[in-house]
Formats: structure tokens, C-alpha cells, sequence
């Protein structure tokens, strides 16, 4: 049985690297000896300069927390025109214990607004925060208690503030919005063509803001684990 902290064939995983550079990219094979072949991240239709001896950290996550390890680049291999670097593992995954920083995988609409310092105490819902102009609209990837990361194809700068509008209540298109501040932590390729993954990490967050988002991030995580349960359970029943 698969222990949680175990990277495997086929995780998706996080490679960081210094001043918080973040590339999604797959674990494409493993020796059982510490070795693991990653495919090299592309960003802006182009391979990754990795080098031989660099160390990276891999995060992937899990059902029970966020993990991560670090890895050093011992060699590289070439399939085609895929390229793959080898990488050592150099100690376990350990897990982050830092409940805030637990994310799920999910797709809410975003609207990006300009910041303004003089009503982000008074989130998330202020009387003026439908006029305040929308910058950007934008889904998101994955979101925490401590931060967000949405799919765009706008530039953003780490250190740039906005105000964010998430539609997290059901129905979206009607709900209000939750309004929050946050900051550009980090820019990354997206999956698709032509697309950017920014990483925001919220700022200045009320408890009201910071117990509604642990709340809502436990009855999804729950969600999604039942979900897993079941389509697993469906798909023993088949294979019978």
C-alpha cells in the first residue's frame, strides 16, 4: 500500500526553484533506489534551462496535506523530442503541518480589481465593491486559506496588490461575491498554450475572512474525497 509521503509514477508535481520560481511537470518513471525521471517544464513554449547538481524542491499533494523534498539534478535523458532530467532524491517528502497552507484543486470565477487599502478591513463584503473597476476575469486552480492560484493570460509582477472577488457561494453567477486582498506571490507556465499561473497569497485577512475560507475548504476537501470513494468503489464493481 501506497504511503502518502511516497512520490510515484505519475504525480503531478510542483519543481521550485530559487526566488520562489514554480514549474508543473510529472514524475515520468522511478529506479526504487532514490532516482525519479522528470519530464523538463516548459515555460513560454520553451524547455527549462535545468543544470547537473542544482537542487530543486518537489511538492505534490495529497488527501491528507501538502508534501514536499528535495531533489538534485544528477543527469538528463532525451526521447524524441521530449527531454527528462534525473533527479536524486535527497531526504523523505515530509509534510507541511501548516494547516492554512493545505490547497485543493479547484475552479472558482476570479475577478481581479484594483486594490484599495481604505475598505479591505471591511471585507469581504462592502457596500462599494461592485463599483470598483475589474481589471482581469480569470478561474482559479487550486486555493488555501493562506492563497490562490489562477489561469491567466495577463502579466502580473510579484509584489503587486489587487482586490480579488471570488464567487464561492451557490449559484456563482448570482451569489455575492467574497472580497479579499491579496498580493502576486509567484508567475508560472499554465498547462495550456499561452497561459500564466499566478500564485496570490492573501493579505490583511479579518478571522471572519480566515474561518469562512478554513470552512469552506474542509467541506470541499470533503467533498472530493467522497467523490474519489465513490468513483473508486464504481470502478471495483466493474472490474468484477
Amino acid at each position: 500500500m501506497r504511503e502518502d509521503n511516497e512520490l510515484q509514477v505519475g504525480d503531478r508535481v510542483e519543481m521550485v526553484r530559487d526566488k520562489n520560481q514554480v514549474y508543473k511537470t510529472i514524475i515520468e518513471d522511478m529506479t526504487g533506489n532514490g532516482l525519479f525521471l522528470m519530464g523538463v517544464p516548459i515555460f513560454n513554449s520553451r524547455y527549462v534551462v535545468l543544470r547537473v547538481g542544482e537542487v530543486v524542491s518537489l511538492v505534490f499533494y495529497r488527501e491528507t496535506g501538502r508534501y514536499s523534498t528535495k531533489m538534485r539534478i544528477v543527469g538528463f535523458d532525451k526521447k524524441g523530442e521530449i527531454r527528462y532530467a534525473w533527479l536524486y532524491q535527497l531526504a523523505a517528502p515530509a509534510m507541511d503541518q501548516r494547516r492554512e497552507n493545505y490547497r485543493i484543486n479547484d475552479m472558482l470565477n476570479v475577478q481581479v480589481c484594483k486594490y484599495l487599502k481604505s475598505i479591505e478591513r471591511e471585507l469581504p463584503s462592502h457596500p462599494d465593491i461592485e463599483l470598483i473597476p475589474v481589471l482581469d476575469t480569470v478561474v482559479s486552480s487550486d486555493i488555501s486559506v493562506a492563497g490562490i492560484s489562477l489561469v491567466t493570460r495577463r502579466e502580473y509582477e510579484p509584489g503587486e496588490k489587487y482586490l480579488l472577488k471570488l464567487f464561492i457561494e451557490e449559484p456563482r453567477d448570482r451569489a455575492p461575491a467574497f472580497g479579499i486582498s491579496a498580493e502576486v506571490a509567484r508567475s508560472a507556465p499554465g498547462r495550456r498554450s499561452n497561459t500564466i499561473n499566478v500564485g496570490m497569497r492573501f493579505i490583511n485577512q479579518t478571522k471572519q475572512m480566515s474561518e469562512y475560507l478554513s470552512k469552506y475548504i474542509l467541506a470541499q476537501q470533503q467533498k472530493q474525497i467522497r467523490y474519489k470513494r465513490l468513483i473508486g468503489g464504481n470502478s471495483a464493481a466493474r472490474g468484477r
